[in-house]
């Protein structure tokens, strides 16, 4: 069972701007050390690692909580955003982009409608990329095709080469 905050606690009746300063630091990246010696020096406050510990209860991990919920929340849209796109993604590439949307996400100054937008677009980019690499060696491809055809034909009619030969050599190249 939890005990009931004092009435007189230090930390709780701290100025208003030097009780944000204390929350944002210790939920930035101040260590309970650090908050203790910034206490004594800025504050002239001196409490215990438990009072830290229960204040950081009561103020900061529940602000932690609310930003890991939301993080999950945009990255849950997020994926279901890119899963409805035309890309078809493999489950290891949705994870580690789940993952990577999830640590941006965290931050608690993110917007997450922007984060949506860029990373719709670096999908769609991706994917147009991939697409047009794709149509190009097809394109080079069908060209590559056309012209042994238009090749053999023309030898063919030369009397050059003999059936046999040009229908393994067509064999080869995927014509038949």
């Amino acid at each position: 069972m939890a005990r009931k905050t004092r009435k007189d606690s230090k930390l709780d009746s701290l100025p208003p701007d030097r009780f944000e300063q204390l929350r944002d630091g210790l939920l930035g990246d101040w260590g309970y050390q650090e908050a203790l010696d910034w206490l004594d020096k800025k504050c002239n406050v001196t409490i215990s690692i438990s009072g830290l510990s229960a204040f950081f209860a009561r103020h900061c991990a529940p602000v932690l909580k609310e930003r890991r919920q939301l993080a999950v929340l945009r990255a849950q849209e997020f994926t279901k955003a890119a899963k409805s796109s035309p890309v078809d993604w493999d489950a290891a590439a949705m994870e580690k982009l789940n993952q990577i949307f999830f640590e941006i996400l965290l931050q608690p100054d993110v917007d997450a409608a922007t984060a949506k937008r860029f990373g719709d677009m670096l999908l769609k980019d991706k994917s147009l990329n991939l697409d047009l690499r794709k149509m190009r060696l097809l394109e080079k491809k069908a060209k590559r095709l056309d012209d042994a055809k238009k090749s053999l034909t023309a030898q063919k009619d030369n009397g050059g080469l003999s059936e046999e030969t040009l229908e393994l050599i067509e064999r080869t190249l995927g014509m038949l």
